[in-house]
């Protein structure tokens, strides 16, 4: 199992909602892993709605972590491992493949 790298590649958002302005309504990510040479990558998106209960952070003071907060919120824990162990798989296929190898004299 490898180190996972999580971004968010894309924002969408409402212009208003529930009084606010620039509300983020989804988020774009991909999570990636490499081993040696081999890698894997997934792309998804997760869509949000505007909780009242929570503080609304306005959109130019919005990070990364945040964002990704959210997404592993909405994926839950069994998303987000499921997410990851895809890019496990694909790595695992494409250390299994066959390749050229130089002649060895």
């Amino acid at each position: 199992m490898t180190a996972k790298t999580w971004k968010i590649t894309q924002l969408q958002v409402y212009p208003k909602s529930e009084g606010e302005a620039d509300v983020v309504c989804a988020a774009a990510w991909n999570v990636s892993g490499t081993d040696g040479e081999c890698n894997g990558s997934l792309n998804g998106s997760t869509a949000f709605k505007l909780d009242p209960n929570e503080p609304y952070i306005p959109y130019a003071q919005l990070t990364q972590d945040q964002v990704l907060n959210w997404v592993f919120e909405s994926l839950g824990a069994e998303g987000k491992a499921s997410a990851e162990a895809d890019v496990d798989a694909q790595i695992a296929y494409a250390a299994s493949q066959v390749t050229n190898a130089t002649l060895p004299w």
